[in-house]
């Protein structure tokens, strides 16, 4: 799943290319993937683009008057903008035409998902924590007082936002914490390092376009390039690249965890 680093690459893509651009044609091709009242739909048409942010792992692009185009890829959505045909046949389940080009929402599972909401209607992404480059003491504060996993605790949207299985990972063994530590193990030192750390293998992510295994692109069809730059994650059994020691698989609090038995303490 597209984590922080993926999703910003998306939107830092999209904005030159949508920014007071209007909406001149609607094309829903799956109802079920594209939440929002067909009113909101109509009321879309003609409205240009002022803004395109990220909240945690959500797209959110507001046209002129409010309204609000949110989009989660999930496992495998691609946002992507188009000069011109061809355009994706199979998996395509939203075709906006603009002023000079064509958004396209695709997505082979079907996992993702779009909304258009009128302003100030309650969203998927309210209530989401901070992301790692805002959070501060108050964050910290919470992985300590917490029995749960570190890593279950790193992948709470609603105490972190933007953190998925991959970051989580590496940024545990930057830090040199073992991922099913009970937070409230970790010390104040312990806590600013994984935060630290957060911030410092998003930023690389973000300076190589973020992470493409398989389907990730940005609006504009450029993969990633961090995959080659990862530490342990996906890379069970092979030597740790501080220690040498063979890298170990666990599952915890329900997701598979990469790290090092004896770098991560």
């Amino acid at each position: 799943m597209p984590e922080l680093p993926e999703v910003e690459q998306v939107v830092r893509s999209l904005r030159p290319v949508v920014l007071g651009e209007a909406v001149e044609g609607i094309l829903r091709l799956s109802p079920h993937v594209l939440v929002g009242e067909g009113s909101l739909w109509q009321a879309l048409k003609g409205k240009p683009f002022r803004s395109v942010e990220r909240r945690g792992k959500y797209i959110l692009m507001e046209a002129e008057g409010g309204l609000v185009l949110g989009f989660h890829l999930r496992m495998s959505g691609r946002l992507l903008y188009r000069e011109g045909p061809p355009f994706p046949g199979q998996h395509l389940h939203l075709h906006l035409a603009l002023t000079r080009g064509h958004l396209l929402f695709w997505d082979p599972r079907k996992f993702g998902r779009c909304y258009l909401l009128s302003p100030g209607s309650p969203a998927p992404w309210d209530g989401l924590g901070p992301d790692p480059f805002d959070a501060g003491e108050a964050v910290l504060a919470e992985w300590r007082r917490r029995r749960a996993p570190i890593k279950a605790l790193l992948l709470n949207q609603r105490i972190l936002s933007g953190v998925g299985n991959i970051y989580a990972d590496e940024a545990l063994f930057r830090a040199g914490i073992r991922p099913g530590r009970p937070g409230m193990s970790l010390s104040p030192k312990e806590a600013e390092r994984l935060l630290q750390a957060l911030r410092e293998v998003m930023e690389e992510a973000l300076l190589w376009g973020g992470t493409t295994f398989r389907h990730f692109q940005d609006a504009l069809g450029e993969e990633g390039r961090f995959a080659r730059r990862l530490s342990v994650y996906g890379r069970k059994g092979e030597p740790c690249p501080r220690c040498n020691t063979p890298l170990r698989r666990d599952v915890v609090a329900g997701r598979g965890s990469t790290f090092c038995p004896a770098c991560q303490v």
